[in-house]
């Protein structure tokens, strides 16, 4: 096996969250042309909010930027310590998927319940991942 592939998960999140990123730009200025918002309102995030579907795209996008970051530190250091094998690329890949699902959820019919779900699965994936990563630290 070769050990890169576990930065495929990690290049696909990546681009995923670029994604989420500029679909909240794309509907930010749909939104300042319709009327919808106030540009200004960009100046210090502060005066009338932002629409419901905007703000949950905004909140997707700093979703993207908080847990993840823990995946991306365990898969450099599951390289980097040459452990690389099936069992972290199938965690590395349920990660992903999740965190995807997670989004598509989010920014689309947004159902509290299944989005819980999807962010619950993928939280207990990286606690796998890391609680492995641990185990085989201390066991050598």
């Amino acid at each position: 096996m070769n050990p890169v592939m576990i930065f495929l998960p990690v290049v696909v999140l990546a681009l995923h969250t670029l994604l989420i990123l500029g679909l909240l730009g794309r509907r930010r200025v749909r939104a300042a042309k319709a009327g919808r918002i106030r540009v200004d309102y960009y100046k210090l995030y502060s005066g009338e909010p932002e629409p419901d579907d905007l703000r949950a795209v905004s909140r997707n996008v700093s979703n993207l930027l908080e847990f993840p970051v823990l995946f991306y530190i365990a898969a450099l250091i599951v390289f980097l310590l040459q452990r690389v094998d099936t069992i972290y690329l199938v965690l590395a890949w349920a990660y992903v998927a999740l965190r995807v699902l997670h989004s598509i959820i989010h920014v689309t019919y947004n159902k509290v319940v299944h989005r819980f779900r999807a962010f619950i699965l993928s939280f207990l994936v990286l606690v796998g991942l890391w609680v492995r990563l641990g185990f085989q630290l201390l066991t050598g």
